[in-house]
């Protein structure tokens, strides 16, 4: 009998063990879980972090001025997916984040820290993904000049492209980009963009008409336009062009002051000054305008005029 009694106690025992190294492990496996998966977001966010990190050296105005010669190539860690997003509420602003793949279960998983700037006029698609990003820039003459800044991951292919357009993107050093006359030569995930342009003479000024991505279209004049049409998306292609407009009402403001202060002097500017106020409320037309493509245009024109009309100034406002 006791035999039995001290059989049972061992056996309750031993259960009793089992159940607690049963336990044990499972908070020990938990831990170990909990700990990895905290490590992959960790080092996916710092990734991201550090991707964007890279991106705003890069829209430091010493490198924008370099990237205007050839385009600047950075190689990701990890497949990246960028996101770009524009308001164009008054001077407006850009917010750009970066997440990357992790590599346990191949998902993508936090985005790392957002960058928010409102001086600079980046152009790309909403979301891009790919693993080298470039990034290279162009100036738009309104009159002033502003950097238009492209920055994109993923690959695309023009169709149709001018031989400006390519001559372009071959200066640059842009490696991301297929040249094809047929669109069924384009490859499963590039994006498409197709060109409907014409430009006799100057086409950096006077290259004119459609580009278009999937059904979504732009009608462009001028290089820099053309070139901001293919490589980004309706909603941050025209939200650019309207916070470029209202910073350019800005500043023919600021030197319609100056001319007055000029005229003071006894320099004789006033056609300047009237013209520069006709721009001011033309451009301020444009800033509130959904798809201010026609009147944008015009607003180019009027910029070349009163551009015109300064240097032939003796007293030149800029």
């Amino acid at each position: 009998m006791k035999r039995k009694r001290d059989f049972k106690k061992n056996k309750k025992a031993d259960m009793f063990q089992w159940m607690f190294a049963l336990i044990v492990g499972g908070i020990i496996l938990f831990i170990a879980l909990y700990a990895t998966f905290k490590f992959v977001n960790t080092q996916s966010y710092s990734g991201g972090t550090l991707a964007a990190k890279e991106f705003e050296i890069l829209l430091n105005p010493a490198e924008t001025s370099y990237i205007t010669e050839q385009a600047a190539i950075v190689p990701m860690q990890k497949e990246t997916q960028m996101v770009l997003s524009c308001d164009y509420t008054g001077i407006g602003s850009e917010s750009i984040k970066f997440k990357q793949l992790d590599n346990i279960g191949k998902k993508y998983k936090d985005f790392g820290q957002e960058i928010v700037f409102n001086n600079k006029y980046v152009f790309s698609q909403s979301t891009e993904t790919g693993k080298n990003l470039y990034f290279f820039s162009k100036k738009l003459a309104v009159p002033w000049n502003f950097d238009l800044i492209f920055a994109n991951l993923q690959k695309y292919c023009f169709v149709d492209a001018h031989d400006s357009i390519k001559q372009e993107i071959q200066l640059l050093n842009i490696s991301n980009i297929k040249f094809v006359s047929n669109e069924n030569n384009c490859l499963k995930g590039d994006i498409k963009v197709k060109f409907y342009l014409d430009c006799d003479y100057d086409c950096e000024n006077t290259i004119e008409g459609r580009v278009v991505i999937g059904s979504n279209e732009k009608y462009v004049k001028g290089m820099g336009l053309a070139l901001a049409a293919a490589f980004s998306s309706n909603g941050i292609y025209y939200c650019n062009l309207r916070r470029i407009a209202y910073r350019a009402s800005l500043l023919a403001e600021l030197y319609g002051k100056k001319a007055e202060l000029i005229s003071q002097d006894g320099c004789f500017i006033d056609t300047l000054k009237t013209e520069l106020t006709n721009f001011k409320i033309l451009a301020q037309k444009v800033a509130k305008e959904q798809e201010p493509e026609n009147n944008f245009f015009s607003l180019l024109t009027k910029a070349a005029e009163i551009d015109d009309i300064n240097q032939d100034l003796v007293c030149r406002l800029w």
